[in-house]
């Protein structure tokens, strides 16, 4: 059975497969670019002793980075953060499967083949509905509901962009 995939496609006689690479070193080009600029601008600054308790600094991002400690403060707000959070988290793997694919010509994941690839994929599809009606909770408690908390002193409060 053929797979069809965009990057086995040819546009203007052009393989796909080239057509990421040169996008994918584009945009690396551009990032590291971005990322000297700021590292320059860090570099200006006064030297922060990051190194001095390692341990600690890990354990923390695991803690609050990863298994988002913080969020559960407000029941609701916490349950969006981590909905969509968690299941960019598991997204974030088909994302990786269909860059490898596209760059490639054709190769994935191994272990997204098989028994965990279909489980993976029903999975993955669930977040996808958990992620979008969390986006779309999260747009309405920010422009329609709004918690008392979002207002300010003095009656004002942030703007519907904020």
């Amino acid at each position: 059975m053929t797979v069809l995939h965009p990057a086995a496609e040819r546009y203007l006689n052009i393989p796909g497969s080239l057509i990421a690479w040169v996008l994918l070193i584009l945009a690396l080009s551009l990032f590291c670019y971005s990322l000297s600029r700021r590292i320059l601008l860090l570099r200006s600054g006064q030297p922060d002793p990051r190194w001095d308790d390692w341990k600690e600094r890990l354990w923390g991002l695991v803690v609050y980075g990863i298994l988002q400690k913080r969020q559960p403060r407000y029941f609701w707000a916490g349950l969006i953060h981590f909905l969509i959070f968690g299941g960019f988290a598991v997204l974030g793997l088909r994302s990786l499967d269909l860059i490898i694919q596209g760059l490639g010509g054709g190769y994935a994941l191994p272990f997204l083949r098989g028994g965990f690839g279909v489980f993976y994929g029903s999975l993955k599809d669930l977040f996808e509905l958990a992620v979008l009606s969390a986006c779309i909770w999260a747009i309405l408690r920010r422009a329609v509901i709004r918690p008392a908390r979002y207002e300010l002193e003095n009656g004002r409060g942030h703007r519907w962009e904020a």
